[in-house]
């Protein structure tokens, strides 16, 4: 009978094992912060999931593909209708900072249709958001490349305050696959609230210039945190997206350039493009 108990425990261990990393769930109360600016990606049990719906999803990091030898994959493989994960990793509280900047490389898979334009589209969206959480209060600033919904493909950001959350910038863009884009996030918190300066994405900067007031958040502790969404269609059709190079720089102080403009753009130099101005 020992052996027996021995045996079913060992299965038991194995099949929690096997589906530990695809189970939805939300973290406990014991938070796990990490540190540093670059290459937040390069250890996948720093990143956990928040999800909507109830999608089975997956978290691991891959050599191949990769910029730098080590990419995280994110991935959707089913699930219900219009559910979503959002992956992210919590960093340690920074009270004195409020000058923001995220920049990673992103590539998804498969191949994907804009806008449900003759076939059903893979993806329903991608975010990409950095957070500062300090005194009650949330400051988030997200980016969201919406594939499906009406004037996609483009580009809108968040605003929890608006009736419609998510608000179109007119920035039309399509996006293929297996292929890696650079994206950078810049913002700061100017007067109590969320500045928006610009973003980056395919080597064109677009300036915005956009406030928006903090959300109330009275339950959670100070800290920081990165984040990459996947949002599932109707279907709930399994795709992939791949990060590398994820670099999230703070700084005390605002920035002399607040963007003012909310449509001007141009195209970046090399090394604005990589570092952090």
């Amino acid at each position: 009978m020992r052996y027996i108990f021995k045996i079913k425990t060992a299965v038991f261990l194995a099949l929690c094992v096997l589906f530990l990393p695809f189970g939805c769930s939300t973290k406990n109360n014991t938070r796990h912060y990490i540190s540093g600016v670059d290459n937040l990606e390069e250890d996948d049990s720093s990143w956990f999931p928040f999800c909507k719906g109830s999608p089975v999803w997956s978290i691991e990091n891959v050599k191949n593909p990769s910029l730098d030898g080590e990419a995280l994959k994110l991935s959707i493989l089913r699930g219900s209708p219009y559910a979503n994960v959002h992956f992210f990793a919590d960093l340690f509280p920074e009270p004195e900072s409020v000058d923001f900047s995220l920049s990673l490389y992103f590539m998804f898979r498969p191949k994907t249709t804009f806008n449900n334009e003759g076939a059903p589209s893979a993806i329903q969206a991608i975010e990409f958001s950095m957070s500062k959480w300090d005194l009650s209060k949330r400051y988030e600033f997200a980016l969201q490349w919406q594939n499906v919904g009406e004037g996609a493909p483009q580009w809108r950001y968040w605003d929890p305050h608006n009736p419609h959350p998510w608000v179109d910038l007119g920035i039309h863009q399509t996006l293929e696959p297996k292929k890696w884009y650079y994206f950078k996030m810049e913002g700061s918190i100017v007067g109590g609230k969320v500045l928006y300066r610009g973003f980056t994405v395919d080597r064109k900067k677009h300036l915005l210039g956009i406030s928006v007031q903090p959300d109330p958040m009275f339950e959670e502790a100070d800290h920081l945190a990165v984040a990459v969404q996947l949002d599932a269609n109707f279907e709930c059709t399994p795709y992939d997206v791949f990060i590398d190079k994820v670099k999230f720089e703070r700084k005390p102080g605002i920035s002399a350039d607040t963007s003012k403009s909310p449509t001007g753009e141009k195209e970046p130099s090399a090394e604005e493009a990589v570092n952090f101005k």
